[in-house]
């Protein structure tokens, strides 16, 4: 082998036997090698029992690093990933932008016009405990143009590159500390601590349990702040709109901001080519993350170890999609792996209508989602729900021949029952707390009411549609808000 290899290795293990033969298909593994009698060297990102390049096979066939840096290792691995910039929402054309983002790791950012830009993390922060990051900004000269904090789930981006156009606390519900020292919301200011500028560090401290949001420059932590005590921290929402907060950053003028959520690296100098410093001072308190300055107490750094358990480990036992090619006859439609209690139909290769069919009204009762029509009694459509799938017959619109269909189907909790928890009763609600799903019929009032869902928290999308009348669906998005429903 005569080529270089440009990538990034999680794991390397070297055997004395032929693992692949010729005529084996290569499965990606999925968990850590386990060494045997056979390794005679592992070497493993995560490993913990020497340096870089440690043997775990036993055998001590450790690696000596050559020509390898101490800034080559990257914290970042397939068993725990740490959050980054977005880089879905960025738009950068230079072969050197390219590079610092993929030296650095946790990301760089640098729109180059006057316009402010405000960019986010891949994490959204969880509603619950202590979260810590920091930053740095670099400027080439000029006057610095910087702020730095979270924002909440917003809509609205600048069309033609996907990102958030305008400066971070512009806006009502976002908090951004700026280089003058000021923390921003709502478009005002709040004086707070120091400016800073090129060359310093900035953490972020968020305290999702007291609600509140930490600045210090360099390692002093501002306002005489104690963000493991709780004090001097600037308020923030209990309700951040959407539901959850995100790491977010602002600049303009070609200034750049630099974020280590972990990774241990990061970039100072005067642009994208600046020297690469190391940030492998301090960990958080369950040992992971890289950071330059102490991580307060308490607090944690953005990664998918330090992350709440899931309450749904398998989100297909809840809601899973089917796919089939129509044959004009009845037929059943399995592996769905649930009983369905909501079924929406589309073909996926004709103009056909949208099709949704439920438990409450009943099979072969049909309402299509891109009409307003009243739903209809359709015998050939879908005409039963079993254990594992559905039924459907001949109608074009969820079984024509030869054409392609796909199913969106959701578990509520069966046939339901009456639910009298709003000031009108419900003829039947069918609720799944676990996933938070839930199907409620009911007779409207003509007037301002509510309706019990069956569900342990507050739902944060409702489509409603008044199925015996022509009136258009209405769609309802915490992130819109209760005045701008979408129809």
């Amino acid at each position: 082998m005569n080529e270089d290899y440009d990538g990034k290795m999680d794991q390397f293990r070297l055997s004395n036997i032929s693992r692949y033969p010729n005529g084996t298909t290569f499965a990606v593994p999925t968990e850590p090698f386990e060494r045997d009698d056979n390794t005679m060297m592992l070497v493993q990102s995560q490993f913990s029992g020497g340096e870089m390049g440690a043997d775990d096979s036993g055998n001590f066939n450790t690696w000596a690093p050559t020509s390898i840096q101490w800034n080559t290792q990257c914290q970042d691995n397939p068993l725990n990933n740490f959050c980054s910039l977005n880089w879905s929402t960025a738009s950068f054309t230079s072969t050197t932008d390219k590079h610092v983002i993929e030296y650095c790791g946790s990301g760089v950012f640098s729109p180059n016009d006057s316009q402010w830009y405000t960019e986010v993390g891949t994490f959204r922060i969880p509603s619950t405990g202590k979260w810590y990051w920091e930053t740095g900004g670099i400027s080439n000269s000029g006057t610095p143009n910087w702020v730095i904090g979270i924002m909440p789930v917003h809509v609205t981006q600048k069309s033609n590159e996907n990102m958030y156009q305008y400066e971070l606390g512009a806006n009502a519900g976002e908090y951004g500390y700026n280089h003058a020292g000021n923390w921003r919301t709502g478009g005002g200011n709040t004086s707070y601590g120091d400016s800073y500028g090129e060359g310093n560090r900035i953490g972020i401290a968020v305290d999702c349990d007291n609600n509140k949001i930490y600045v210090h420059i360099n390692g002093v932590w501002q306002n005489s702040a104690d963000p493991g005590a709780g004090t001097g921290g600037h308020s923030i929402s209990a309700s951040p709109t959407g539901g959850y907060w995100l790491p977010a950053f602002s600049t303009k003028n070609g200034r750049w901001v630099t974020v280590n959520f972990g990774i241990g690296i990061t970039a100072t100098g005067s642009g994208p080519g600046g020297e690469i410093l190391p940030m492998n001072v301090h960990t958080d308190a369950n040992g992971l993350g890289l950071f330059t300055y102490e991580v307060p107490t308490g607090f944690l750094s953005l990664c998918t170890s330090n992350l709440p358990a899931p309450s749904i480990t398998k989100p297909n036992t809840h809601m899973n999609t089917m796919l089939w090619t129509g044959n004009s006859t009845a037929r059943s439609i399995t592996g769905l792996g649930f009983k369905p209690d909501l079924v929406w139909i589309k073909s996926r290769s004709r103009t056909d209508k949208h099709t949704a069919w439920d438990v409450l009204r009943g099979v072969g009762r049909c309402l299509f989602p891109s009409e307003n029509n009243a739903d209809e009694d359709q015998g050939t459509g879908v005409t039963a729900f079993g254990s594992d799938g559905f039924t459907v017959g001949a109608m074009n619109d969820v079984n024509y021949s030869s054409a392609t269909h796909v199913a969106w189907c959701w578990k509520a909790n069966g046939s339901g029952s009456s639910n009298t928890d709003g000031s009108i009763n419900t003829t039947k609600t069918s609720a799944n707390t676990t996933s938070g799903f839930s199907i409620c019929q009911f007779t409207g009032s003509g007037s301002a009411a509510t309706i019990g869902h069956g569900l342990s928290a507050v739902p944060e999308v409702i489509i409603s549609k008044d199925y015996g009348g022509s009136n258009s669906w209405y769609v309802y998005h915490v992130a819109n808000g209760n005045t701008h429903g979408l129809r």
